[in-house]
């Protein structure tokens, strides 16, 4: 005990808080704490002297006591509260002795914060009821009262009490009847004793009537019902027990001395409670048997029940036959209904509603499938276990089949309905078996965008369908709730609603289908809505349409190969009878593509059946037309071929041909590859039809086994062919004799490719190496000598486009600044002629390079190359020249077919008396003319290119030109090529007249010279000065115009003043004489 000076008051109670221990139990506390004060009326109030609580912690470990002041906190645990209370006076039941002992003032107990009917029963029995009815303070009337309803409180309390434990105890009251004559004659005893009696009754009917009411449970299972009778034979047992008590016997004593009424029903139902019994054992006997089954069936996945059911349904075949109470067929048809709602609890079980609406559709369908099964086999197994009963003589189950099935065909048949939810997601929200949600399909064509509309819309409705669905406020599975029905109907039209858009969608598609690829890839997107039957209808339709477009196209391709079979439209590149075999390859390629892409539809099997058939037997009809002809066609041509045809190699390697020339009106000759054409034929039908399949000939085989070999040697010689054809092509007259020697060394080279080889010649690899390096080299120089030649002529242009006078129409100069314009145009001009000119100098010496070491002849034929330069250059520079003075003569004089603009601002200048131009016409005539005159000295800066070869060439090369043209009357020519020397028995010598040589003196005139004199330039020079000067009359007429003014600068001004001054006119005679004069 611990004294504290918080207990000031007897009214104090002392609060015991059991704290767990911890898991080694070392340790454990106890804590006191003062609770407030009640004043008169009840209310709390606090200690005046202690404002706090104060709670004393004793740890039993370390033997320390600790003061806590603060409020103990409460969890919503159980708390359990040992109690003591102090009195003032000594309790009423403690023996006289020991009145004057400390436990006589202190009486305990003990209470928990549970609020249950247990607490309050253990407080009722323990300690309230026994201190009131052992105290006398209450009077006698208050306490019999009290008394009365306290008896049927504790009878009704101790009822909810022991039922809640699964037993019914009856209420015995702590009276005293040791006399039950004495007590009979009691009358508010005997009247407590009967409303005990009565309570009793009522409880025992309860029990009786109790199994019934299981009959009644909706979902109750076997093992439910095995429960059942086991603890009923407990609950049976226990009444008949407590029946055979003394308290009741001697309660049943009293209640017959005093002749009480409601004896005699307690007894029937006490008999009855005998009877009961004997009839709970009997029926947990034969149940027993049942026992291990039903645990099994409870633990079992759908799957697995069809397997325990017959073991069942032995037992209850057993049970019929041996059971006097389940002999009653609503007693065994209300166990079958049992074992139908533990097979519904069991399926219900593995159905996951998330799974469906949102999850793995695939594992839904599977168990719901499964449940399906499962249901319509232990209907099954059920029919079967009738008929074995009937079979064996006993008594036959004529038992309705609704009052065992009811509920399970209603499973059942929501498992279907589940199922079609699952389907309809796959087919209307593109949900795949696993849950996810599908790509969205992409449509070509001008309708795919509508009808990709049209499926979000369909998408769309289907999810709002869903979601009233999966929002449902009851759960789905409960086959007692009857809304399901009017929520699934919702569903299944708007589900026909559905229907209705799909159709209209498939249509929509179906409108620009052309190809059986594109309607099968639709079909493909569309199949999947096909579960439903007029989708179905609709897609069968399409696919009907899809093999008649099918048909048709095989009537095509018939059509086709009727037409073209005699003369095929080949390519210019196929050979003739493989070319015609390949074209009926492509017709059979096209109808197979089409056959393998509907027959790759396997979705589709099932639909269009007698369309498909026909389809099937056209296309095997053609197939044998069109490998028919192939097989012909390559038998047509194995009987064309001659087994002696390598005998065509023995040819030479290159032949000359005639080709009528686009320049002249004589053919040319030209070199040509002369491989046979007939063995061409054969490699390129060979190489066709090996890649149709056939099978060739060996000797066929041994042609193509040469073909590589002979290709690469065609194609060099192609290569030789084409290079020095190329050379004589592109090359002029002139250009040719500029190369002759070079064309006379390939002549050399080639020459036993026309004469002595042939294509089955051994040495062959050294004419055709060398003969292809020196054309090739050769062809590589004759191009770079066109290419410059190109960018001379080029160059040549951008002279002729220069202007080297820069005027704005309709724009008036100054003099002045004028000529300063001009003078810088000019210098831009020169040098970008300086810069062409160094161009095609550098250009002439590079090519030059290539003629240097030739013989004279060469280099006289690049001299007369280098005067073809010049003169295009001269023609250039002329061009530039005649175009900037036509431009000058234009602003000056117009061009006759609009009027002249002014171009020069002249002034008009008062001097010494008299009114002159500045400048003057004379003046204008002359800055004009020298401006045209610096125009053309713009050129001087551009010498003759042929001064610039000449240099190139050096002294001793020219010297010797210069002779030879002194001592030669005519310079013989080679220039012939190797095919006119093939052509005539013997070479004929060309001579050009000496008078066509270039001059090789360096006095000739340069392009200023010539140009300036020109007469056409000089007629343009005059045509300007004649322009200005024309101007003379109407500039003489414009400084007239200034003598009617001329007394303003003749007369006496300062006289004339004085003299108007001295008239003093008014300011009228002041105004008129300004207007008038």
């Amino acid at each position: 005990w611990i004294d504290h000076h918080s207990f000031q008051n007897d009214n104090h109670n002392i609060n015991n808080n059991n704290h767990n221990n911890n898991n080694n139990n070392s340790t454990s506390s106890s804590s006191f704490s003062s609770l407030p004060e009640k004043n008169e009326n009840g209310i709390e109030h606090r200690n005046k002297r202690n404002q706090s609580f104060s709670k004393f912690n004793l740890n039993a470990s370390s033997f320390e006591i600790k003061i806590n002041s603060q409020l103990p906190s409460y969890s919503s645990q159980k708390l359990e509260v040992v109690y003591l209370i102090k009195v003032k006076q000594p309790l009423e039941d403690v023996k006289e002795e020991k009145k004057n002992d400390f436990s006589s003032y202190f009486f305990d107990g003990q209470i928990s914060n549970d609020a249950s009917i247990d607490s309050l029963y253990q407080l009722m029995s323990s300690q309230f009821l026994q201190r009131v009815f052992d105290g006398n303070a209450w009077p006698p009337r208050v306490k019999k009262e009290f008394e009365g309803h306290a008896q049927k409180f504790m009878a009704s309390l101790t009822e909810v009490a022991y039922q809640s434990r699964g037993s019914t105890v009856l209420y015995i009251p702590d009276e005293n009847i040791n006399d039950s004559e004495e007590t009979a004659r009691d009358k508010d005893l005997v009247h407590r004793l009967e409303s005990i009696l009565i309570h009793w009754t009522r409880q025992i009917k309860e029990i009786v009537s109790n199994q019934d009411n299981f009959e009644l449970v909706e979902n109750a299972g076997p093992l439910a019902e095995i429960d059942f009778w086991r603890l009923r034979d407990i609950d049976l047992s226990g009444i008949r027990d407590q029946l055979n008590k003394p308290g009741i016997k001697k309660i049943q004593k009293v209640l017959e001395n005093a002749k009480s009424a409601y004896l005699q029903p307690f007894h029937k139902l006490s008999d009855l409670i005998q009877k009961g019994s004997l009839d709970s054992q009997e029926n947990l006997a034969f149940l027993s048997s049942l026992q291990g089954p039903c645990e099994e069936l409870s633990r079992a996945l759908p799957k697995d029940i069809p397997l325990i059911l017959p073991k069942i349904l032995d037992c209850i075949r057993m049970i019929w036959d041996k059971s006097s109470h389940y002999r009653m067929p609503e007693h065994l048809s209300g166990l079958l209904r049992k074992v139908s709602n533990e097979i519904i609890n069991r399926c219900r079980s593995q159905v996951s509603l998330l799974q469906i609406f949102e999850g793995d559709i695939n594992s839904s369908v599977e168990i719901l499938k499964t449940n399906i099964s499962c249901g319509e086999i232990w209907k099954q197994q059920y029919f079967d276990a009738v008929g074995k009963t009937k079979e064996e003589g006993k008594a036959p189950w004529d038992f309705e089949e609704s009052s065992i099935f009811a509920q399970m065909d209603a499973f059942v048949q929501r498992c279907k309905d589940l199922l079609e939810i699952c389907e309809s997601q796959t087919q209307f929200a593109r949900r795949s078996r696993n849950g996810s949600k599908g790509e969205f399909p992409s449509f070509g064509g001008s309708s795919g965008p509508d009808v990709a509309k049209g499926l979000i819309e369909i998408e769309s409705s289907f999810e709002k369908l869903i979601y009233h669905l999966e929002n449902l406020p009851y759960d789905i599975l409960d086959v007692n709730v009857t809304q399901w029905h009017d929520d699934y109907n919702l569903f299944k039209r708007g589900m026909k609603d559905l229907e209705i858009m799909v159709r209209n969608v498939i249509n929509l598609a179906f409108e620009t289908v052309s190809t059986v690829s594109v309607g099968v890839e639709l079909l493909e997107v569309f199949v999947h809505f096909a579960k439903r039957e007029t989708i179905r209808r609709t897609v069968d339709k399409k696919t009907s349409e899809l093999y008649m477009l099918f048909i048709d196209d095989l009537q095509k391709v018939k059509r086709e190969f009727d037409i073209g079979r005699t003369s095929p439209p080949l390519h210019p590149l196929y050979p003739k009878s493989a070319g015609a075999a390949l074209w009926v390859k492509g017709l059979v390629k096209r109808i197979e593509k089409q056959i393998e892409k509907l027959r790759g539809a396997v979705c589709l099997n099932e639909f269009a059946l007698d369309i498909r058939n026909e389809a099937s037997n056209q296309y095997y009809q053609t197939m044998q037309t069109l490998e028919d002809y192939i097989k012909k066609m390559f038998g047509e041509w194995l009987l064309s071929l001659d087994e002696n045809v390598l005998s065509r190699l023995e040819t030479p390697l290159i032949v000359t041909q005639r080709i009528n020339s686009t320049s002249n009106k004589s053919d040319e000759t030209y070199l040509q590859n002369n491989f046979d054409n007939v063995l061409l034929r054969i490699f390129n039908e060979s190489f066709f039809w090996k890649n149709l399949g056939q099978q060739l000939p060996p000797f066929v085989e041994e042609i193509c086994n040469l073909e590589e070999k002979y290709r690469i040697l065609r194609e060099n010689i192609f290569l030789v062919v084409r290079d020095y054809n190329n050379i004589l092509k592109v090359l002029s007259g002139e250009e040719r004799r500029l190369f002759q020697e070079r064309i006379e060394y390939l002549d050399k080279i080639i020459k036993p490719g026309l004469t002595t080889l042939t294509w089955i010649s051994d040495d062959l690899e050294t004419f055709v190496n060398e003969s292809r390096k020196q054309t090739e080299i050769a062809n590589k120089t004759v191009n770079e000598f066109k290419d410059s030649f190109a960018k001379i002529q080029f160059n040549c242009n951008q002279i002729s486009e220069t202007t080297l006078v820069q005027i704005k129409k309709k724009k008036v100069y100054k003099l002045d600044l004028l000529i300063a314009r001009e003078k810088i145009h000019r210098q831009r001009m020169q040098e970008k002629l300086e810069t062409i000119y160094k161009e095609i100098g550098e250009l002439m010496r590079h090519t030059y390079e290539v003629f240097r070491n030739d013989s004279l002849s060469v280099q006289r034929e690049f001299l007369l190359f280098t005067e073809k330069v010049d003169k295009m250059i001269e023609q250039s520079l002329r061009q530039t020249v005649k175009k900037s003075m036509q431009e000058l003569s234009k602003a000056i004089n117009g061009d006759g077919k609009s009027e002249v603009s002014p171009l020069f601002h002249i002034n008009a200048v008062l001097d010494m008396d008299k009114v002159q131009l500045r400048p003057s016409v004379e003046e204008l005539v002359e800055i004009v003319n020298d401006v045209l005159e610096k125009q053309v000295a713009v050129i001087q800066a551009i010498p003759r290119v042929s001064s610039t070869v000449e240099k190139e060439m050096g002294e001793e090369v020219v010297n010797s030109l210069r002779e030879g043209a002194q001592t030669s009357a005519t310079i013989p020519s080679t220039a012939s090529s190797i095919i006119s020397r093939l052509d005539s028995a013997q070479i004929n010598s060309n001579s050009l007249p000496i008078a066509n040589l270039p001059s090789v003196s360096s006095t000739q005139a340069s392009f200023f010279n010539i140009i300036s004199k020109e007469e056409e330039i000089m007629k343009i020079f005059t045509g300007v000065t004649n322009g200005i000067l024309s101007h003379s009359n109407i500039t003489l007429k414009y400084l007239m115009h200034w003598d009617k003014y001329k007394h303003f600068w003749d007369s006496d001004k300062e006289r004339s003043i004085k003299r108007y001054a001295n008239l003093n006119p008014s300011l009228e005679e002041f105004e008129r004489d300004i207007l008038e004069k």
